[in-house]
């Protein structure tokens, strides 16, 4: 079965960027007909004064929405990321989109995802 998947990405590490297209390559051994938007950034929806960069890419793939969670979760693990440290995101991938519907609304609705996503159409 071919599922569709819209992921978020974002980082706020010193090399973000190099961060997010790192991820953006990645996704891209793992998605079918991908395409993502450009890295842009964001404020911290902490409010702490910090900026995220960002990304969106959407795909397909034969991967179920739990598998393709698992993928993105061991990805953002290999990268150095730690539960919990929100202060300090290396890559931060989370599936906002699996097959139309909404996994995560308040990402969805957050311009770290909406930016992304209307530029990918």
């Amino acid at each position: 079965m071919r599922n569709s998947f819209v992921i978020s990405i974002g980082s706020n590490v010193e090399d973000a960027d190099l961060q997010v297209e790192r991820a953006i390559s990645h996704l891209r051994a793992v998605l079918s007909d991908m395409r993502w938007s450009s890295v842009y950034r964001t404020p911290s929806v902490s409010g702490d004064g910090s900026f995220y960069s960002n990304a969106v890419a959407a795909g397909f793939s034969s991967f179920s929405s739990s598998e393709m969670e698992r993928i993105c979760k061991t990805y953002e693990a290999e990268c150095g990321r730690e539960k919990g440290d929100g202060k300090h995101v290396v890559v931060d991938l989370d599936v906002i989109i699996a097959n139309s519907e909404i996994l995560r609304p308040k990402d969805a609705a957050r311009s770290y995802f909406t930016i992304g996503f209307d530029e990918i159409g």
